[in-house]
């Protein structure tokens, strides 16, 4: 089995955590043949030109390969256009009409998300699968796994020290992987929270801890200096930051976004809001900082299958299933 990975997000040398998640996903395949081409469309630094250069560079490669993996809806476009003969699989990073329309606004979304969902041979959404395909036997829900390796307990004080933190503040961790103010991120309801949590739970000894296009072997860092993560977004799908959170033994609060409410059901000290309000975000916040004894998050990540090792199996059977169709 020969499988060609398309994306238009992965690491390089401009932007060296850009796409990082797909590059781990694809590097955790067991078999090498599963990861051995990956045909990067680089629109970010070279302009939207790049998926019409792509299409045509595309339909002389598609041919070769028996799976051919999209890991976006605009990928999984170009790559129809060829009408390849091998299997085509599209993950979705979120709501598929969303990958269209938060960021782009391109025209005709929903006739453009129709022709994928008829067309691709199979659909991996992150978030939870729509109403409409939850029966349908080639939509899978597969968010990314962890690496529980990378992402793993250190001492806070120690953490602090190896980011140049004040070891007498305590620190809320807002994530955003390029810039602060992504309005789907909510950075403005994140600063609301804080400030509820100064004024009215007395926090005055908080901060916040902003982990913005951070090298990849610091992450960890972030996450271990601080409190909790609090997650702000309107729009996720299988938010990473959850999952490196939780495989550092870091508590999180989180509007619900994408697939949260399950990753954090039963986990303890971990809370999801039933709203946007900041004060009800402020109130889980509040818990947590108030809550003395050391937290045990880390395990769930395994009871759940939520590390990336787990997660690669299940791919491997999503294209062995493909391959069957």
């Amino acid at each position: 089995m020969k499988v060609l990975h398309v994306t238009n997000a992965y690491p390089s040398n401009k932007s060296p955590i850009y796409g990082v998640f797909i590059k781990e996903q694809i590097e955790s395949l067991g078999r090498p043949e599963l990861k051995e081409r990956v045909f990067f469309i680089n629109a970010k630094h070279k302009g939207k030109i790049e998926y019409l250069k792509s299409f045509f560079r595309l339909l002389f490669i598609v041919r070769k390969f028996d799976i051919i993996h999209c890991h976006h809806v605009f990928c999984a476009l170009v790559v129809l256009f060829t009408f390849p003969k091998a299997k085509v699989l599209v993950s979705f990073l979120s709501d598929g009409t969303k990958e269209f329309t938060f960021k782009s606004r391109v025209p005709f979304s929903k006739p453009l998300y129709n022709y994928i969902l008829k067309k691709s041979d199979g659909r991996i959404f992150k978030s939870p699968i729509p109403a409409f395909l939850i029966n349908d036997k080639y939509t899978f829900h597969l968010p990314n796994g962890v690496n529980t390796n990378l992402f793993s307990p250190v001492d806070k004080h120690d953490a602090k020290r190896k980011i140049c933190l004040d070891q007498s503040k305590k620190y809320i961790l807002f994530v955003s992987s390029n810039i602060t103010d992504r309005p789907e991120k909510r950075y403005d309801l994140f600063k609301k929270t804080l400030e509820i949590l100064k004024s009215k739970y007395n926090h005055s000894e908080i901060e916040e801890l902003l982990m913005i296009n951070i090298e990849r072997e610091i992450v960890p860092f972030y996450f271990n200096a601080s409190e909790l993560h609090l997650l702000t977004s309107d729009v996720e799908g299988s938010p990473n930051s959850v999952k490196e959170s939780m495989s550092c033994n870091i508590p999180v609060v989180s509007t619900a976004v994408g697939n949260v409410k399950d990753m954090l059901q039963d986990v303890e000290n971990c809370y999801v809001s039933s709203t946007n309000d900041p004060a009800e975000l402020a109130r889980y916040c509040n818990k947590i900082l108030m809550f003395e004894n050391q937290f045990n998050i880390r395990e769930s990540i395994f009871k759940k299958k939520l590390d990336i090792i787990s997660k690669s199996k299940e791919l491997e059977n999503i294209y062995e299933t493909l391959l069957l169709k």
